[in-house]
């Protein structure tokens, strides 16, 4: 979670974060120590109980040296980022920290430099469309709360939705017990886009998906599913094994009538 600004969006970056972190260890069985958990501050008895360090440049900069040593190439590396961007007047994206930024080039490095072939990159922040073309690869699935020249005043809680999505059974739309990325983004889409209705607003964020390698993100998937092959591997990648399966309503029943 990158630096908020205010006490609302600091509200929204720790509830998601938060919430994601209880996700992945109460319902995917992840340990504390398969996670490194960076925030803003370590403020308050929750966050300093989870949280393993505050996200500062240096801090962050030593987490992923310490990933680069350790993860494995057989391993799957998950990493998801919320907060706010900037970008420079060169056109260069920067993820808001506390105190120096790190650049959008330095990310790219220090994500290239993680060994794992199987990689799930979750950014939720303006203009995060614009890292697509530099980390796009096979066995990466790439999710973006936005294009790379939107830089939206007004976010619609991009987190919140993708950690909402998971323990949504309605969600689960293949009926299989779990949420895949692919039914998350979608569930993404549909629930960005009532925001911005509801609100009145013109949608100023697009959720994007990349996971053919192709350095092209896609936008609004179930409307061009015919016409990319993206989400294909996004459809069969999951957070993990689900201590326990959603529980889907049952069908509608089917109504009869006379002829």
């Amino acid at each position: 979670g990158g630096t908020a600004g205010e006490k609302s969006f600091y509200d929204a970056f720790w509830s998601a974060t938060s919430r994601f972190h209880e996700l992945l260890i109460d319902e995917y069985g992840y340990t504390q120590e398969q996670i490194t958990f960076l925030f803003e501050d370590m403020g308050g008895s929750e966050a300093s109980r989870i949280v393993d360090t505050e996200s500062k440049r240096e801090q962050v900069l030593a987490a992923f040296a310490e990933l680069a040593e350790t993860v494995q190439p057989s391993d799957r590396f998950l990493l998801f980022m919320l907060g706010h961007a900037s970008r420079t007047g060169r056109g260069d994206l920067k993820f808001n920290l506390r105190g120096p930024d790190i650049t959008e080039a330095e990310y790219v490095t220090l994500i290239n430099a993680i060994p794992a072939e199987r990689q799930i990159l979750i950014f939720g922040f303006p203009y995060s469309g614009k890292l697509v073309p530099q980390l796009s690869k096979s066995g990466r699935i790439i999710l973006t709360s936005s294009s790379p020249n939107e830089g939206y005043s007004v976010q619609a809680g991009f987190g919140n939705f993708f950690v909402d999505a998971f323990f949504s059974a309605a969600n689960d739309t293949d009926r299989n017990g779990d949420i895949s990325l692919l039914e998350a983004f979608l569930s993404l889409q549909t629930r960005t886009k009532d925001f911005y209705e509801k609100d009145g607003k013109v949608q100023s964020e697009h959720p994007h998906l990349d996971d053919n390698g192709d350095r092209d993100a896609t936008r609004n998937l179930a409307a061009v599913a015919e016409e990319t092959d993206d989400g294909a591997l996004a459809e069969k990648t999951f957070l993990g094994t689900r201590r326990s399966a959603l529980q889907s309503p049952p069908p509608e029943p089917e109504v009869l009538t006379d002829v």
